[in-house]
């Protein structure tokens, strides 16, 4: 049925209009984009998109259908409809049987305007391309990150009694850029509201978010019995980090057809380092992961080099003991520059390296390389 009272924080939503390589081509707020006929909102897990619907509509005076009900007859009232959960209605799709259902079931209703909300890796440019054609032309655009004044009013809203100071401490563990995303913002909030031991540092902070990235954050999509464990979905999204910084590129290119450009990693680029390309999927929708057009990025560089270090020791000290193990020097020599100590843009990662090189049976040669360096260390990963 469509939801019409499901309560919010109102805010006006900023989006934008991207290019393949995610650059900003026009970005507007949601509500000045009400006259457009055809519409397409994007958005990675937990960026808002239900709840930017459940606003418009209710601001429209009608509710939010989900596409399977859509298709199966539900219409709501209204001169526009919202269609919510595309992702969930094509699981277990051959083709584009199901979202050819959609085109034919919104070609023959009654609306002036429609939309349809969807996170970016269940809609590639091609099936834009498709509903495009069956349904005329159309407009993609996609959630931008929350501003400081919507990240206080979500807060505030969830019940955070002191959100400015709620912020304060997340920036001071220079971790800030986590907060754009609301669902993340609001599993920030819950994890060091409720964690046993209290949280002080940027790498406790991350240990404990991008754990819960790696779950589905939407507890209304149905258990997908082939995802992958948490664990090996995190330990793909660690490789394809590491891959990523090492070759000093920044897109992973999701989709089976050709990439693009030279400087994008493919899925085929990973398979020789053992990352499952399931769990690699799945991973590039979650939180930890942001792309449209086929192209992926990590959410943040913090993220991605708190991810790629962890992969680096991982492969130190294997919990498999069928696994090939790098010799920590093999490790170090990958992020070191010229002058014997980690190259500028590897940094972070040597420093996110070296702090789970602590918790392996590597501890010493750890302790080495922080007596070695300390201000890498300390400055990066505190």
């Amino acid at each position: 049925m469509p939801s019409f009272s499901e309560p919010f924080a109102r805010i006006d939503r900023q989006v934008a209009q991207r290019s393949e390589g995610l650059e900003a081509q026009r970005i507007a707020s949601l509500s000045e984009l009400d006259d457009l006929p055809r519409l397409v909102l994007l958005g990675e897990p937990g960026s808002g998109k239900s709840t930017a619907f459940r606003q418009a509509a209710a601001d429209a005076g009608t509710g939010v259908v989900t596409a399977r009900d859509f298709v199966s007859g539900e219409r709501p009232l209204g001169q526009v409809v919202f269609i919510d959960a595309l992702e969930e209605f094509r699981i277990g799709e051959a083709g584009r049987d199901r979202l050819s259902d959609l085109a034919d079931a919104l070609r023959n209703a009654p609306y002036a305007r429609w939309r349809i909300a969807c996170r970016a890796i269940a809609l590639p440019p091609a099936e834009t391309r498709f509903l495009s054609a069956r349904l005329g032309d159309l407009q993609v655009w996609q959630l931008d990150p929350l501003d400081p004044v919507q990240i206080r009013a979500i807060l505030s809203y969830a019940g955070e009694a002191d959100p400015v100071g709620f912020v304060s401490r997340i920036q001071a563990m220079a971790a800030a850029p986590l907060l754009g995303n609301p669902a993340t913002l609001l599993l920030l909030n819950r994890t060091v509201l409720s964690a046993g031991a209290p949280i002080h540092t940027r790498g406790e902070l991350l240990e404990a978010a991008t754990y819960q990235m790696a779950h589905e954050l939407n507890e209304d999509l149905p258990e997908r019995p082939d995802r992958p464990e948490a664990s090996k979905i995190a330990a793909a999204a660690e490789a394809a980090c590491l891959v990523l910084l090492l070759s000093a590129r920044s897109d992973l290119w999701a989709l089976d057809k050709p990439a693009p450009r030279a400087d994008l990693v493919t899925f085929d680029d990973l398979v020789p380092a053992g990352v499952s390309t399931l769990a690699l999927r799945f991973a590039l929708d979650t939180a930890m992961f942001r792309g449209e057009a086929g192209a992926f990025i990590p959410t943040h560089r913090m993220v991605a080099e708190f991810l790629g270090g962890r992969s680096l020791a991982r492969a130190t000290d294997p919990e498999d003991s069928s696994q090939a193990t790098l010799s920590v020097e093999r490790a170090i020599a990958f992020l070191r520059g010229d002058d014997d100590r980690p190259a500028p843009a590897m940094t972070g990662v040597y420093a996110w390296f070296v702090s789970a090189l602590a918790r392996t049976r590597h501890a010493a040669r750890a302790g080495d390389l922080v007596r070695r360096d300390p201000e890498s260390i300390l400055l990066a990963a505190a």
